[in-house]
């Protein structure tokens, strides 16, 4: 969207223009690629090129991938991300001096997309694990290959706390905390004939899980 804001655009005079590149650019153009790199990454199997094709399809097509691609929304960013970091960790064997920069471009994709994305969060120690205990090389080489992961996984992790704590905050003035400081009134018997009965609580509570499961929203939605 800064992007955007510098071409001439914004969301509260170009409303449908604005929402229809972020949808593009952040959801269409990722879930569309995702098949292309299932389609490289398909080589370590040995297959055919049409047999590639259907596997980068069938995965887009069969995964839900394809309905994400429509709307604006963090998983299509961060499914595409993944698969790029690990085509990047595949390519590190084949790159020929730019196995540690391949590297490094995967950490950077794994933990863009766990900033983007909480659930990609198991990638971004998954793939380090693999090239320690699962590449064929001398100890060294896959400590190395470690520290490449780790280096380029920094930057989107310092960026995403930045933005995500009160390190651009200001600190609070001396009348704030003064005012913070002070005691919340004591409640009177009144507000305690208003709460809510134990019915109500488990009633609303019911009505919160149900939600969560089978919402609009919910775990087992097609949009959870």
């Amino acid at each position: 969207y800064w992007v955007l804001v510098h071409m001439g655009y914004r969301l509260s005079r170009d409303t449908a223009m604005v929402s229809y590149l972020l949808t593009l650019l952040c959801a269409t153009i990722p879930a569309a690629g995702a098949p292309g790199l299932i389609y490289r990454m398909a080589r370590i199997f040995g297959l055919s090129r049409p047999l590639r094709c259907a596997l980068g399809l069938g995965v887009v097509l069969c995964s839900g991938l394809i309905s994400y691609a429509t709307v604006m929304n963090p998983y299509a960013a961060a499914a595409f991300l993944v698969l790029a970091a690990a085509s990047s960790l595949l390519h590190s064997g084949s790159a020929q001096g730019r196995g540690g920069a391949a590297i490094a471009l995967a950490g950077f994709f794994a933990a863009l997309a766990a900033v983007i994305d909480f659930s990609a969060m198991p990638f971004l120690f998954l793939f380090p694990l693999a090239l320690f205990f699962i590449m064929r090389a001398p100890a060294t080489w896959r400590v190395g290959a470690v520290l490449f992961f780790i280096i380029g996984a920094f930057p989107p992790i310092l960026l995403h706390e930045i933005l995500s704590t009160d390190l651009l905050v200001p600190s609070p003035t001396a009348e704030a905390v003064i005012v913070s400081r002070v005691p919340p009134p004591a409640i009177d018997n009144e507000d305690e004939e208003l709460r809510p009965s134990v019915m109500a609580t488990v009633t609303r509570g019911t009505e919160r899980l149900g939600d969560a499961l089978f919402g609009s929203h919910g775990l087992l939605s097609h949009f959870p």
